[in-house]
């Protein structure tokens, strides 16, 4: 009898694995706007790992099927999908875990191939999209939209002054384009109609309001430096000390021959998650100068507890293999970014401070343009290490 209960145990843990393997294209539903993205399910036993694919970017998510019933987390924010899959059909919710009644629906079906938009690749461009657009996000608030295309499939990102839009994926057709964006944390669906050198758009995002939007086209047009939109309230030393995650003292007075980075940070926040990328690999590129430099990535975490935000970023930081120190310096809204650096404001997650041998403040540079704004990140790059190279 044991035998056999376990034999159908086995069985129906079988039969709900090969329900969910394979690749799904799941619409998310923003205000009656469909959202599509691809998502790659590999069930493990009871477990399974799946990859969300966010135009180019790879996002893992882990969790557990039991029965019809599927959980999966997102291993970098605050975030999962739940839901059950039934007669072919995934359908459930992506919810933010760290917000109040967010809960956007979505339903999914198997399909062939990830990159389900490729077949717009090879069609023939109904509008050439591809280059820079001065974007009017609000009353008082520009973005510049950087955009590839191929055929009619485009993609790219829109640069903020405190950071970006990360990946943006989508097509044209005719005199309209339609973008699409899903990490987690942040969701876009844009709407654009297209004239000639302009657009118009509507674009939706999690649970807020849509609002419209408006874009020229535009070479010219630049953002504010972000080496100079914050500002250091003093010409003093920075007597900076803190406690890692790991229990290691942090002292800048005890690190003279060093060069200090550091990272003003939220495990919540994906722009940081794209900086904190971008460090560890420079570090493995630049080995000679990496050991000249001490980062240390200072966390605002924004949950109810110590404990939950210690374990957020211990998980951040094993996810990642981040080799360098994390200093949890709040996690509820009750110490400011100010109250602990000489900065005039924090406009932006991430902020980073270049701190000198002599624990002077150098520079300090404003949120993150990303992996998915293509030249701007390569700017950033060779902006970072001419930094680094003349503090040495």
């Amino acid at each position: 009898m044991k035998f056999i209960l376990t034999l159908l145990c086995l069985l129906s843990l079988s039969c709900s694995s090969n329900k969910a393997e394979g690749i799904w294209k799941l619409d998310f539903i923003l205000h009656n706007q469909k959202l599509p993205i691809a998502l790659k399910i590999t069930p493990e036993g009871k477990n399974v790992s799946a990859i969300l694919y966010n135009g180019e970017e790879e996002i893992e998510l882990e969790g557990e099927l039991k029965d019809d019933q599927l959980v999966l987390h997102f291993s970098q924010s605050y975030a999962k999908l739940s839901g059950q899959i039934k007669n072919g059909v995934f359908q459930g919710h992506w919810i933010r875990t760290n917000k109040d009644d967010f809960k956007i629906p979505f339903t999914g079906k198997k399909i062939a191939e990830v990159k389900f938009l490729d077949e717009k690749k090879d069609e023939k461009p109904d509008y050439k999209f591809s280059g820079e657009w001065k974007i009017q996000l609000s009353e008082d608030r520009f973005g510049l939209g950087v955009f590839k295309q191929q055929g009619n499939y485009i993609k790219g990102s829109i640069l903020t002054e405190t950071g970006d839009y990360r990946y943006l994926y989508g097509y044209i057709d005719g005199q309209n384009a339609h973008l699409y964006g899903l990490d987690g944390v942040f969701s876009f669906v844009i709407k654009i109609n297209l004239e000639e050198k302009a657009f118009t758009a509507q674009m939706y995002s999690g649970t807020s309001e849509p609002k419209v939007i408006s874009g020229t086209r535009d070479s010219e047009f630049k953002l504010a430096d972000p080496a100079n939109m914050t500002v250091t309230t003093t010409t003093q030393n920075l007597p900076y000390q803190g406690k890692s995650i790991s229990g290691e003292n942090i002292d800048f007075k005890a690190m003279p021959e060093k060069l200090k980075i550091v990272q003003i940070f939220g495990s919540w926040c994906p722009n940081c998650i794209d900086e904190t990328r971008f460090f560890l690999n420079w570090k493995k590129e630049n080995p000679k100068l990496d050991e000249k430099i001490q980062f240390v990535a200072v966390a605002f975490e924004r949950v109810e507890t110590k404990k939950q935000a210690l374990k957020n970023l211990i998980k951040l930081q094993k996810r990642l293999s981040i080799d360098y120190p994390i200093v949890l310096a709040d996690y509820n809204n009750s110490v400011k970014v100010e109250d602990i650096f000489p900065i005039d404001k924090n406009r932006a997650f991430p902020t980073t401070l270049f701190v000198n041998k002599e624990n002077k403040i150098v520079k300090i540079h404003t949120g993150f343009a990303g992996q998915a704004t293509a030249e701007y990140f390569d700017d950033f790059k060779k902006e970072f290490q001419e930094t680094i190279e003349s503090m040495l």
